[in-house]
């Protein structure tokens, strides 16, 4: 029973990461998880910190410690990719990275000595694949964190007008403010526990602020826009799909997902119902004239979103009738690249999918949602009146009339103006595409 020793602590930190929209679900492996990346006294510390942003002096006061012992305990941490820190008008704040997606990729965004990497790809793979709960906890509600973006070189000329710049992979990397490259989490797990494609792992974008952090801290390197864009269009040449946080504005991260690995799109073919991903604003189209049922499309998709049956034998090769399952399909594009006889378009959706305008709108409008706004508005565990207004708050959002009202944009810009003005220093509200 050794391996319970000293449960209580991990018990406390999973409880506190699980206020997050995204959470810590229990069960499976998560507390071996949370012991390897919070050796020691990390945890206890890591448990009592805010869900917004905090300085030293808040860190110290909510764990009890000096400010020179919690500023350490900060660095630690930062230098974990557990919480990213910022530098404003000479004072350093800090907020603490969620599970998904945070510092369960960050750390795996390069090679490490501090952290058994294997073993720890291994408790995540569980957690992941073997404890299907979790994955339905994460992905619960409409509003995820990741969406597809469409290849914007697979678009007929005449639809270019219908994509915006937040649509298209080049455009978000040009404008933003910088650019860092690590590794693939999802491959580099893969590698670990023996299950690792063929696709390169080294990139991994982060974009803006988060971008700049990450380089600080030795977690990624620092990438040219020119660099940004080969990696793209080397990524899309061997057909991988991107997808980025799910904002139209100052998006943090572009992934390059392939079907095996990566964590979203396996979660798509698993908990498919969930949507785990939000799709493009495109749709695969197939001219069945143009199509010489060769099936590269089907073969391509990550997500096992184009179909394909044998038919009668032409001329000693047996062809393929191809389809699009339409309520999977994610607007990817990768299709459409590997149909040479070019009979696979990307069209535009029926309905435009929408998605919230900044990273604090998708956090507010994922805490309403699974019930935890409350946990941003009142999150100090310490004062008697957050305890009070919190669980009150709690049992308000559980009322379905009460999750209707505040879904509603009027009331929950609302509470997004009240989160800023409370727990974002003016001068950080930029990283929430907000300032």
């Amino acid at each position: 029973m050794g391996h319970m020793a000293g449960r209580e602590p991990y018990e406390r930190l999973r409880r506190r990461l699980d206020m997050h929209p995204i959470g810590a679900p229990p069960g499976g492996p998560i507390l071996e998880i949370l012991r390897t990346i919070f050796p020691g006294e990390l945890a206890e510390f890591a448990a009592r910190l805010p869900l917004g942003f905090f300085t030293v002096r808040t860190a110290a006061r909510r764990s009890g410690r000096t400010a020179a012992e919690a500023e350490g305990l900060l660095d630690r941490l930062a230098d974990r990719g557990v919480v990213i820190d910022f530098e404003q008008g000479g004072t350093r704040r800090y907020v603490m990275a969620p599970t998904y997606s945070g510092f369960f990729e960050f750390m795996f965004m390069r090679t490490r000595t501090d952290v058994d990497q294997k073993e720890l790809a291994r408790l995540l793979h569980e957690y992941e694949d073997g404890f299907v709960d979790a994955w339905s906890t994460i992905f619960a509600g409409p509003t995820q964190f990741g969406r597809m973006l469409v290849n914007e070189d697979r678009i007929p000329e005449r639809t270019w007008s219908e994509v915006f710049d937040y649509e298209r992979a080049s455009a978000l990397i040009r404008d933003a403010k910088a650019v860092s490259v690590g590794m693939c989490y999802c491959r580099h797990v893969a590698g670990h526990v023996g299950k690792a494609c063929r696709q390169d792992v080294h990139v991994c974008m982060s974009l803006g602020a988060a971008a700049a952090a990450l380089a600080r801290r030795g977690l990624a390197r620092s990438a040219g826009k020119s660099e940004a864009l080969e990696i793209l269009a080397r990524c899309r040449e061997a057909g991988l799909a991107q997808i980025v946080d799910n904002v139209r504005n100052r998006p943090t991260f572009m992934c390059h997902c392939c079907g095996c690995c990566c964590g979203q799109l396996r979660a798509v073919k698993k908990v498919g119902h969930l949507h785990p991903v939000h799709s493009s604003n495109f749709i695969a189209s197939i001219d069945q004239a143009a199509c010489n049922g060769c099936a590269a499309c089907a073969k391509r998709c990550p997500v096992d979103a184009v179909a394909a049956e044998d038919m009668p034998p032409v001329g000693g090769k047996r062809p393929k009738r191809v389809g699009v399952l339409d309520d999977v399909c994610l607007g990817c594009g990768v299709c459409a690249a590997a149909c040479k006889p070019g009979a696979l378009r990307m069209a535009p959706r029926p309905v435009r999918v929408l998605m919230p305008d900044s990273t604090l709108d998708r956090l507010v409008l994922q805490a309403v949602e699974r019930g935890k706004l409350q946990n941003f508005l009142f999150d100090d565990p310490e004062r008697l009146d957050h305890r009070l207004l919190g669980a009150a708050f709690g049992s308000l959002l559980r009322l379905p009339s009460a999750r209707r009202a505040l879904a509603a944009k009027q009331v929950r810009s609302r509470f997004v103006d009240i989160f800023l003005r409370g727990a974002v220093p003016s001068g950080l509200r930029s990283l929430f595409g907000r300032g």
